[in-house]
C-alpha cells in the first residue's frame, strides 16, 4: 500500500522554541542522578496505548503512555518507589500491558551502566498473524552533544515494514529521489548524524521510493546545538485502534522530553460512479498561496506529495491511501473533480477526521442507468475497523447502486435488504464465503475470502447496461 504523511514544518517550529526545548523539560525540572544509572523508556508499541516496565521485577514506569507528557523529564535514575536503578551486564527488563505487571508481553536481559541510555519498546503486544512482528526491546547508549553542530538520530520502529530508506531531501514532486542516504531495518537505530544544510527529509519503505512514510520539504540543519532522535513508529496499515505510522521527535539533552508528536490519519478515493474519472482534492489552510494548486481555482486546495495516488481514478476503482497530518487537515473541505483544474462539476463538502483512522471518500453515482445528467454525491466512511473475537472475519457491505430500489444481501446465514448508501457488517468464518445478491429478478453469487487480520469491504456498484448484473468491488481494509 502506497502512502504518505505530510509533516509539520519541523525546522520552523524547532527554531521558534529551541531556547525552551534544547534546555530540557519545563520548570520545575527534576533531573536524574548523573552519577547513577540514567535511563529513558519510550513506548513505541502501536497496539499498546499504555505499558508498565519492570527492571529486575520492580516497576520503573506504570501505565506509561504511547504519547508521553511534555511536562516531565523522560530520563530516570530511580524506580517508582524512589530507590536507585541497578547497574549490571545482564539486567532483566519486562514489559507488561497491565499496571500490576502480570501480563508480560516481552522480556529481555540488557546491560545498564552509568552512561545515559534509551530503552525503546517496539512491535506488537498482540500477535494477529505470522506476518505481524512481536514485541522487542532495544537499548541505545547516548553520545555527548556537540553545541557546534545539528545532530539527529533515526530509529525504525514500524513493525509492518521490513526496512526504511532515508533521504536527506524533501519531497521532489514526482521526480526520482535517487539513492537513499541510509537504510534502516526494523529495530535498527543510527548513531547521531550531523545534518548539515540539507534540503529536507523524506522517509520511504525501503526499495519503494513511491511509498513515502513522511516528508519534511524544508531545509534542515543550521541550528547549532540541536540534538535529537527521530523515532518512526506506528503501523502503515493499522488494525482496529492501533496507531498509524508517524514520527515523534525527542530531545537528547539531559531531560530527554519529546519535542513534537505527529498525529496522522489517511484518506483514499473509491470511485463508485458509472464511468467518470475523478480526482480527490483537499483544501489546505496552511500552505502559502503560491504553493496551492490549481492556481486560479479559488478553492485553496494543496498539491500534496504523491497527490497522483488519488488523481484520475477510473470508475470502479479503489485508490491507495494518502495519510495526512491531523494538525493540518482534521477539519477541512474535500472535492471530487472531473479534471485537475476543478472547473467542471466539482463537488465539495466538509469532513472531520480523527487521528489514527483511515477514511474512504466515496464518489456515489445518483443517476439510474439510461437516465440523463451526471449527478454524483459523496459518502465518507471510516475504514479502520476491528474484527470480532474468535475465528471470525468482518465483512462490510456498502450498497452504492442507484439502479435498484433495494438489494437483498445474504452472507453467513444472515439476509439484509439494503437501499443505496446503506452500510451493513457481517461476521463470517475464516474461510471463503458466498455472498448472494438479488434485486428480486436477478440473483448473483460471489465468493469472498474472510481474514482474521484485515476486515474486507464489498461495494455494490452501478449497472453498466440495462441488463442487471449486480457488479461488486472489494477491498481489504
Amino acid at each position: 500500500m502506497k502512502r504518505i504523511i505530510r509533516a509539520l514544518p519541523v525546522l520552523v517550529i524547532i527554531i521558534l522554541v529551541a531556547s525552551q526545548f534544547l534546555s530540557g523539560c519545563k520548570a520545575p525540572c527534576d533531573y536524574p542522578n548523573a552519577r547513577g544509572v540514567v535511563m529513558r523508556i519510550i513506548n513505541a508499541m502501536p497496539d499498546m496505548p499504555v505499558i508498565t516496565v519492570l527492571v529486575n521485577g520492580k516497576a520503573v514506569v506504570k501505565n506509561y503512555a504511547y504519547d508521553p507528557s511534555s511536562d516531565s523529564c523522560l530520563y530516570k535514575s530511580n524506580y517508582l518507589d524512589g530507590t536507585p536503578l541497578p547497574s549490571g551486564d545482564s539486567v532483566l527488563f519486562q514489559v507488561s500491558s497491565d499496571a500490576g505487571g502480570s501480563n508480560i508481553l516481552v522480556s529481555k536481559k540488557l546491560p545498564l551502566n552509568f552512561q545515559r541510555q534509551t530503552i525503546i519498546v517496539m512491535g506488537r503486544g498482540i500477535i494477529k498473524s505470522p506476518q505481524r512482528i512481536t514485541a522487542r526491546i532495544i537499548r541505545m547508549e547516548e553520545q555527548t552533544s556537540d553545541i557546534t553542530k545539528s545532530l539527529i538520530r533515526f530509529v525504525n520502529a514500524i513493525p509492518d515494514l521490513d526496512s526504511l530508506d532515508v533521504f536527506f531531501k524533501g519531497d521532489t514532486a514526482g521526480k526520482p529521489l535517487g539513492v537513499p542516504d541510509l537504510t534502516l531495518h526494523y529495530g535498527e537505530a543510527t548513531p547521531h548524524l550531523p545534518l548539515g544544510n540539507i534540503t529536507g527529509l523524506t522517509v520511504t519503505e525501503a526499495g519503494h521510493p513511491d511509498n513515502i512514510i513522511f516528508s519534511v520539504p524544508y531545509a534542515l540543519g543550521g541550528v547549532p546545538g540541536f540534538f535529537a532522535t527521530v523515532l518512526v513508529r506506528g503501523e502503515t496499515k493499522p488494525i482496529c485502534t492501533d496507531f498509524t505510522a508517524a514520527p515523534i521527535l525527542y530531545s537528547d539533552e539531559e531531560c530527554g522530553n519529546y519535542l513534537i508528536i505527529f498525529k496522522t490519519f489517511a484518506v483514499r478515493q473509491i470511485n463508485a460512479t458509472r464511468s467518470s474519472n475523478l480526482s480527490l482534492w483537499i483544501r489546505s489552510t496552511t500552505l502559502a498561496e503560491k504553493d496551492k494548486y490549481p492556481r486560479g481555482s479559488e478553492l485553496g486546495v494543496a498539491d500534496y506529495p504523491n497527490q497522483q495516488k488519488v488523481k484520475g481514478i477510473p470508475a470502479g476503482t479503489v485508490s491507495d491511501y494518502i495519510p495526512l497530518n491531523i494538525a493540518l487537515n482534521s477539519s477541512t473541505e474535500f472535492f471530487f473533480a472531473k479534471d485537475n483544474k476543478m472547473t467542471s462539476d466539482t463537488i465539495g463538502w466538509i469532513d472531520l477526521a480523527n487521528a489514527n483512522i483511515r477514511y474512504s471518500k466515496i464518489a456515489v453515482e445518483e443517476n439510474p442507468f439510461g437516465t440523463s445528467g451526471k449527478k454524483i454525491s459523496h459518502l465518507n466512511l471510516p475504514d479502520t475497523m476491528c474484527n470480532v473475537a474468535g475465528n471470525f472475519g468482518r465483512v462490510r457491505v456498502i450498497n452504492l447502486s442507484p439502479d435498484h430500489t433495494s438489494v437483498s444481501v445474504t452472507l453467513a446465514g444472515r439476509t439484509v435488504s439494503m437501499v443505496q448508501k446503506q452500510v451493513e457488517f457481517f461476521d463470517v468464518p475464516l474461510t471463503n464465503s458466498n455472498i448472494v445478491l438479488t434485486d428480486g429478478s436477478t440473483t448473483k453469487t460471489y465468493s469472498i475470502p474472510a481474514s482474521g487480520i484485515e476486515p474486507i469491504s464489498v461495494y455494490i456498484l452501478p449497472e453498466q447496461s440495462a441488463t442487471p448484473a449486480l457488479p461488486i468491488l472489494t477491498s481489504q481494509d
